[in-house]
Parts: structure tokens; sequence; C-alpha cells
């Protein structure tokens, strides 16, 4: 037999219910029409009320069942598969249409499947065909990236609120050096004092205003000093103010270095100076003075031998005065020489091939190599310099080449400097005497740069160099320097992948209620715990968050840390999180750490499933600290009931498979707040269909969920 028709069956049910009616009103009638004409001729309206009771009664039976029928096969139907249509149309194009609950509905399920999965597909094929098209824009983007995170300077973009839009690597060290982390669509001024962008931004703003940046000779660039928010690091660079097509502003870009101790050393040559000009006038004028006395005056003899004593007070203090000038020069000149980290197997390696390509001389690298800190270039020339030197005095042919650091085999004066390395050249014969050698120091290097000595390496160096016996009776020169820089004082880790650039960032004012959702920044965050009564003493375990800026999901701005709660774990809150008790040993305290989290979330919208929950363990502990978490808060759980409410499971879980969000590392702080980023992106485009735009409106849909909020009082 044939189905029916959606219509047809519905025709023929209100069909049935129309006879119905009838057939409960007049056949009570029909049948009891003697028993009813005997009661109305004796003036009896009991069995009348009775009959018409009875009538009523079954009408409201039928009339509820029908609408019991009708809700529960047509219109929940109807309001289940218009949510599931809802949430494949915007946030989730592989959502599963339940056909069970339409099946009532004729072919309409079937027939919105087949329309979702076409959608899909033709929303797969659009992406491959915008990804193929823009797959050289990627590629260049990824080129600029990796020739930004090269540069050794630091180079960031800022919006005309000053606002970063852009950072390399080196900007990130140069800049994070407090609590404040550096990120996208963070102000600029977390980092480094306002005051030299203000006035460096109206000074351009003038330029560009009297068109004075055509003829200018920087355009629209200037160079300025800033120092860091913390007062610790002064920085060096350059300000240029970027235009549009139309010359209108649209924000500027900054070149970094640090110049903290360019500027240090700046302040000292200074102090060099007056020391080696006006700090010399006194003990050469006393000299001066008393020569003048004991040359023209001939004083007798008491006063002649104190004029003496006064010559030789002076005179030494005039030595001692040239010594440190000349130490404080020294230490200026290393400060400004090129120094880098250098392989000691490369650096003698450097020197073996230079000997044997002039074929007269036969070098040969001995024992473990190890890492110096000094110039390379300079090192082998100057050993190249001494070697060619000891091979004409002393006829010697063949020499072992050596780097160590062991404090055994370098002298006393060096091992009271155990952060030394020692390049040694050693040879068969005896040592060179300490004034030949100081004779081939001050001879100007064959190949090195200018007319530079090998006395100026060892000043760039701020070392010395002397000849000595082995303890097999061979000669040897001695060269200490200093130890690899990256190996005594390892640079911080930096994020592996972090986002370092976004230009979509929105400028001008900012009213955080009425700006679209899309163009917030937001933080989503979510804690581990001891348990789930944070009124009752339980503790956080571990706290994490990730910002979302302009709708992308940063994970290379991200905050994880374990915490310690300062009480034992219970064993049922680590089978769900994996936290022990030895984990958190040592971390710090959740008072300790609020700091530096508040600082990660400023001036952005938090996020969190079941958000009452994990901001009652902050605001417990922020009086403690000083600070307070007055961020806007959006709750997923709420806005997810208020999305779908014919759902009953919310859960973190079920709203990321409603959703389409990969879910992983379920049960971690970091982990629960990268899914929990992730479904509120898929959020906002089914938030935008009901009309939901703004901040405001976000939190005035959360509110309505008034059950759930009741729920959460309990935390």
């Amino acid at each position: 037999m044939p189905r029916l028709s959606l219509r047809t069956r519905i025709g023929l049910f209100f069909l049935a219910l129309g006879l119905a009616v009838p057939l409960v009103v007049v056949g009570p009638i029909w049948f009891g029409r003697d028993l009813l004409a005997d009661a109305l001729a004796g003036g009896d309206v009991g069995p009348l009320l009775l009959l018409g009771g009875g009538a009523s009664f079954v009408l409201i039976v039928l009339i509820v069942g029908v609408w019991v029928l009708f809700d529960t096969n047509i219109a929940e139907s109807v309001e289940r598969l218009s949510g599931d249509l809802e949430t494949a149309l915007y946030a989730n194009p592989d959502h599963w249409i339940d056909p069970r609950p339409g099946r009532h509905l004729g072919r309409l399920p079937e027939v919105l499947r087949a329309t979702v999965k076409a959608l899909a597909e033709a929303r797969r094929d659009t992406d491959r065909r915008v990804a193929e098209a823009t797959g050289g824009m990627e590629q260049t983007r990824a080129r600029l990236a990796a020739l930004l995170n090269e540069l050794e300077e630091g180079v960031v973009m800022c919006t005309l609120d000053h606002r970063i839009q852009l950072y390399n690597r080196a900007s990130l060290r140069l800049m994070q050096r407090g609590e404040a982390e550096v990120g996208l669509g963070r102000s600029l001024f977390g980092f480094l004092n306002r005051q030299p962008f203000f006035h460096g931004m109206e000074r351009l703003s003038n330029r560009l205003h009297d068109g004075r940046h055509r003829d200018h000779p920087d355009g629209l660039a200037l160079s300025l000093v800033c120092a860091t928010t913390d007062g610790r690091g002064l920085l060096r660079g350059r300000m240029n103010l970027m235009t549009d097509d139309s010359e209108a502003p649209i924000g500027y870009l900054l070149t970094l270095k640090d110049a903290t101790e360019e500027l240090a050393a700046l302040g000292r040559r200074d102090h060099l100076l007056d020391r080696a000009t006006n700090g010399l006038r006194r003990p050469v004028a006393a000299l001066n003075a008393a020569a003048w006395i004991l040359d023209v005056r001939d004083p007798p003899p008491e006063s002649r031998r104190r004029f003496t004593r006064i010559v030789a007070q002076r005179a030494a203090e005039l030595a001692a005065l040239v010594e440190d000038n000349a130490a404080a020069y020294g230490a200026l000149l290393e400060g400004h020489w090129p120094m880098t980290d250098i392989w000691s197997a490369n650096l003698l390696n450097g020197v073996v091939r230079r000997l044997r390509d002039r074929g007269t001389v036969d070098a040969v690298m001995v024992g473990l190599p190890c890492w110096l800190h000094g110039d390379s270039t300079l090192l082998v020339e100057l050993l190249d310099h001494l070697i060619g030197r000891v091979h004409d005095r002393y006829g010697a042919e063949a020499f072992d080449l050596e780097a160590h650091a062991d404090g055994e085999r370098i002298t006393l004066e060096a091992r009271a400097d155990a952060d030394r390395v020692t390049l040694e050249v050693v040879w068969t014969g005896d040592p060179t005497p300490y004034t030949e050698l100081e004779s081939w120091l001050e001879t100007p290097l064959e190949s090195g740069p200018g007319e530079i000595t090998g006395r100026d390496v060892l000043m760039h160096h701020k070392t010395d160099l002397w000849s000595q016996t082995t303890a097999d009776g061979r000669a040897c020169l001695r060269l200490p320097l200093p130890k690899g820089l990256e190996r005594r004082s390892p640079r911080p880790a930096l994020p592996a992948r972090p986002e370092f650039f976004d230009f979509d960032l929105p400028t001008g004012d900012r009213r955080r209620g009425d700006e679209p959702l899309r163009a917030l920044t937001y933080v989503s965050f979510d804690t581990e715990t001891t348990g789930l009564n944070p009124s009752a003493g339980d503790e956080v375990v571990s706290l994490a968050g990730v910002r979302i800026v302009n709708g992308r999901v940063l994970t290379g701005e991200s905050f994880s840390r374990l915490v310690d709660p300062g009480q034992p774990i219970p064993p049922r809150a680590t089978r769900i999180h994996g936290i022990t008790d030895d984990m958190v040993a040592g971390k710090p305290k959740l008072t300790d750490l609020l700091p530096r989290f508040h600082a990660f979330t400023r001036d952005a919208v938090l996020i969190a499933h079941n958000a009452a929950f994990d901001m009652k363990f902050l605001t417990l502990k922020q009086e403690a600290c000083g600070l307070a978490f007055d961020n806007p808060v959006l709750d997923t759980l709420l806005l997810a009931v208020w999305l779908h409410d014919h759902e009953t499971e919310h859960s973190l879980d079920a709203v990321a498979a409603r959703l389409g969000v990969p879910v992983s590392g379920r049960h971690t702080a970091l982990g629960d707040a990268l899914v929990t980023a992730a479904a509120f992106l898929r959020m906002i485009d089914l938030l935008e269909s009901r009309g939901v735009t703004t901040l405001d409106q976000a939190i005035a849909a959360g509110n309505q969920m008034v059950e759930v909020r009741r729920q959460q009082e309990r935390f």
C-alpha cells in the first residue's frame, strides 16, 4: 500500500476529528432521547446537565489529546529540526540531522538532510577554491613572517590608537620584561612608556598635515628613545607613520633595538673623558708646581725633600688614574665590539685551514671543543699572526691548538675567574720572552681591519696573553676568553608559534557594550581544582587561558600554569584532571599567579563554560592580591542553553559535538580553554542569526537562562 502524503494524513486526521465532534454531541442525545424527553416533561434538568457535562468533558479530552499529538509529532519535531538546521547553517556544516523526531513530517527531514549535505559540500568546494586561489598569498605571508622573525631588530606595527597589529620575535624579547604579555590587540603602552610615542605621533601628524613630509629628508619617520614600563630597559628606534593612498594616517611602524648598554656606555665614556681631562688637572698642576719650585727656586734641603715627596705622591696618583682610565677605556671597547658565541672547533679549524693553505706550517686541533665568546674574525687573525711570528723566530713547523675550560690546566690568575675558556698554541721549543711577545702584539695584524694590533684585540676581549712552558717541556701561548654566553644565561623560552600579526584589527574609540562580538578581544579560561566547592575551601591546581583576537584563537598567546593548592589533592580529583601532589610541589600559589593572569586578561572579555564556577575561585582570591576581575564575562553554557533550548545536554563535550569542534586535552585547563574558545567562535554566527550582535545583547541572552543561573548559585 503506498504511503500517504503528509498533507493527506493531516487532512484525514482533522476529518476524523470533525466527524467525532457531532458524534460526541449528537450521539448521547439520540440514544438517550426517551429518557431526556421524560426528564424534561417532569421539569428535571439533571439528565440534561449530566449529558452536557459529559459531552463537554469528552470534547476537552479530545482537544487536549489532539494538542498533545500535534505538539509531540509536529511542533516539537519542527522546532528540533529548525534548531538542527540553524546549527548546520551557521556553526557546523557536518552537523547530523536526526530524522527520527520528524518521522511524522513526511519527507521533510530527508530533504533537510540532503540540503545540508549539499550545502556542506558546496562550502568545502568553495573553501578548496579559495585555498587554491590564496595559496600564493599564504606562501608570501609565511615568507614575510620568517623574514621578520630572523631580523635582529624588533619590528612592531600599531594602529592609530597604539594597539599592536604585528610584532616579531626580537620585539618580544625587547618589550616583554614585566607581568604583561605581548600580544596582538594589546596596547603598546603596557610595555613601553607612552610619552615618546605621543610626541612622535604629534610631530609626524603635523609634518603630514603641512605637507612637509614630501621634502623632509626623513619623510614620515623620526628617531626616538623610549623606556620599558618597568624602567629597566632603554630602546632606540625609528617611528614611521603609515598612510593609505589618500595620505590619511592608518598606523605606524616601529623598529627597535636595545640601547640599554649603549646608552650606559655613552655615560661611562663621558665620565671617562671627564676623568681624562678635568681629573688629570689637579695632579698635573701639583707636579708642575713642585717641579718648577725644585728646578727654579732651588729650595733648602728640608723643603726639597717635602717637594720631592709631593712629586712622588702626585706621580703615583697620576699613574693610578691613567691605569684606571685605561681599564675603563678597554671595557668600553669591549662593550662596543661585536661579540658572539663561538664553537671552538670552528674557530681553530679556521686557523688550521689558513695555515695549511700557506703550506709552511702544520697545525692540528686537539682536545674536546667548547663554547667561548668573542670576535671569531679577530681571534683567527691574532692566532695566525702569532703562529707566523713563532715560526719565523724559532723555526717551529708543527703546532697543537686546543681550547679548554679545565681549571687544573690554567694559571692561578686565570683560575680566579672560573667563567673562562683558555686557547692554547703549543709547539716544541722555548717559550717566547715577554718583551718579544709585546713587540709582536704592537705590530698591526696582516689581514686585520684597519691598523688594528694584537694588543687591540686583547683589549677588545678584556684579556691578556702570555707564553710559558707546559708540563711536558714544550712551549705554549695561553689566551683566556669568556665562556659562551648562551651556556651561562640561556634566553627565556618563547612561544613555539605565536601569532605575530593581524592587519584587520579595528581602530578608533571602542565602547565595550555596543561593540560587535567579532571585534572584541576575549580570553577563554578554565581551572582545574581540588573539588567543586570553592566557598568551602577547595582550591585551584591549574589555571589556563588563551586569547581570541579578531575572531582568531591565538594559541601562541596562552597562559598555562600549575598551582600549589596548599592542601592535598583528593584522589577523586586526580582521576579527573590527572594532576598529583608531586606535580604541584614547589609551584606558585594562586595569589602569586593572579597578578600575572590579571595582566594577561587586561581589556578582554572573559569566556568560560559554567563561568560562575571558575570566576568564584578568582574572586575569592582577588582581594588578597589587591586587584579586581571586573571584566565582562560570557558563559558558553548559558549561551548554549539559549541557542539550543530544544536540547537537554549542555556539557562542554555535548556543545562541542553539536558545533563540530574537535575535542582534545579535555580536563586540562588549557585544553578546556581551547575547546571553549573554538565553541564560542562557532556560536557567534548562531547568535548573529538570532539578532544578537553586540556584547550587551549576548550578556542579556545569557541572563535569560534564569534556571541555569540558579543552579550556579550553589557555588
